[in-house]
């Protein structure tokens, strides 16, 4: 279904066709569901050889980055489990990240203000601000402090983030009160 210039992929089949004709865009998003039920991917680049799609909004519950477990080992465990085996299938690991990852502060940001300097460029979703600011859902009061996988410069003990208003910002890895926005690649 295309509503406001981009299609709403309701089927995992869906979106596997329109892969399969070259029809998928960025802001594209499939619905489907997640450890909080129901969830919203977007489309955030596309290239010649793979699709990135970015939950369109937070995950419910925030974690710390580091502490009494690891977050990226949790997305490829706990969050992994609850998604659908056939969009699972469909997903590759680009070198030296997993299956189920956070977008870098490259990917989101276009450059490295707080973190290790990485290879890459932004995501093209992510050229709008308005795309970087988001809460729990579409009714959401209030645009959360969202994890980002790169380590900070300066400290190991912290983490990257996108603040509340689009913007840049780094946190405490044991800080609970970050949310999180999956990623995952899947190859055309």
């Amino acid at each position: 279904m295309r509503l406001k210039g981009h299609f709403i992929y309701e089927s995992i089949d869906d979106l596997k066709k329109n892969i399969q004709e070259g029809k998928v865009e960025v802001e594209d998003e499939l619905i489907t569901k997640d450890i909080d039920g129901e969830a919203i991917y977007v489309v955030a680049d596309v290239s010649e050889e793979q699709l990135v799609l970015v939950r369109k909004f937070v995950l419910s519950d925030s974690k710390p980055m580091r502490g009494r477990y690891n977050l990226i080992e949790w997305l490829n465990d706990e969050y992994k489990d609850s998604l659908d085996e056939e969009l699972i299938k469909m997903m590759i690991a680009p070198q030296g990240q997993q299956l189920i990852d956070l977008p870098r502060e490259i990917d989101v940001f276009g450059e490295n203000k707080w973190g290790i300097p990485e290879e890459g460029s932004r995501w093209e979703y992510f050229e709008k601000l308005n795309n970087r600011i988001c809460g729990t859902g579409d009714d959401a009061e209030y645009s959360e402090w969202w994890w980002l996988n790169t380590q900070h410069r300066a400290s190991a003990a912290n983490f990257c983030a996108c603040g509340g208003n689009g913007y840049a910002a780094c946190n405490y890895a044991g800080n609970a009160g970050r949310y999180v926005r999956p990623r995952f690649i899947l190859a055309k």
